[in-house]
């Protein structure tokens, strides 16, 4: 009997072993977990970066995302890639920084569009033998995909931009229309614009002139082109769309309004350059 209480009383010791006698209710002494001190560590080490990096103390900014990057911070690894494939830090290290991206891509969706710019060129920037430079590698197309469908808004205009080099292929113009329309919805305007074209000519093998009203109203707002198709919209009408000479003229004299805007822009851009 004393041997089976001596057996209970050692297993209830390791019990309370188990459940962690170091607890603030057992002992009075608080430790934080290990995880959440190195995250506090890693938040301060990436802003105590970022204000570096935006004082342009490329230096400092390096070393902190390399000591963010050493705690487990896998974005930190985008960061310094960036770095390092920009020159900042000196020269640009495009085999380094594709190192960084590879570590970060399979978790963070801008270094997947980072990698996919950076897959078959080499260390000087220069297209690898056997890609021209206009075909994008196998390799690349998977990375620069997964980084748009996880929502990075350079990789879905950049896929709306490959796919829709060739506007007979209504299989690629239809993957193209997806993309800039995922792009649209994260409020990009010229891919608004592209998409609602699409959408009006059906060239991606759809037509939803209703849709498109939508888009191109969002995108009237910097493209006169814009105006000028739901000027055209209004004034011939289409499936869902009632004819209306009234909005037809409201667009026109808006996209005439725009465009005269914008090349008053540029020729003040143009007459501050000639003056420096």
């Amino acid at each position: 009997m004393r041997k089976f209480y001596a057996y209970l009383f050692s297993f209830a010791c390791a019990g309370l072993l188990y459940l962690g006698l170091d607890s603030p209710g057992l002992t009075g002494f608080a430790k934080p977990p290990a995880k959440q001190q190195s995250q506090a560590q890693i938040e301060e080490l990436t802003k105590q970066a970022a204000k570096a990096q935006k004082a342009k103390d490329y230096a400092l900014a390096e070393k902190c995302y390399r000591q963010a990057l050493a705690k487990g911070d896998l974005k930190s690894a985008t960061r310094l890639g960036a770095l390092l494939e920009e020159g900042l830090t000196g020269t640009s290290d495009f085999q380094a920084a594709e190192k960084y991206y590879r570590m970060a891509a399979p978790s963070d969706a801008e270094a997947a569009c980072r990698l996919s710019g950076l897959i078959g060129y080499n260390s000087r920037n220069q297209p690898r033998s056997g890609h021209n430079g206009r075909e994008i590698p196998p390799e690349a197309l998977y990375w620069l995909k997964s980084s748009a469908d996880r929502g990075y808004l350079e990789a879905q205009c950049r896929m709306g931009t490959i796919y829709s080099n060739d506007k007979k292929d209504r299989e690629r113009m239809a993957i193209a229309l997806k993309y800039r329309l995922m792009a649209a919805a994260q409020g990009d305007c010229r891919n608004a614009y592209r998409a609602g074209n699409y959408l009006l000519s059906g060239i991606a093998g759809r037509k939803d002139p209703v849709k498109a009203e939508a888009l191109l109203k969002m995108a009237a707002r910097t493209n006169p082109n814009a105006c000028k198709l739901l000027a055209n919209l209004y004034a011939n009408g289409d499936q869902g769309v009632q004819a209306d000479m009234a909005k037809a003229k409201e667009w026109r004299d808006k996209g005439i309004a725009l465009s005269k805007q914008i090349n008053a822009t540029d020729t003040d851009i143009i007459k501050s350059f000639n003056r420096e």
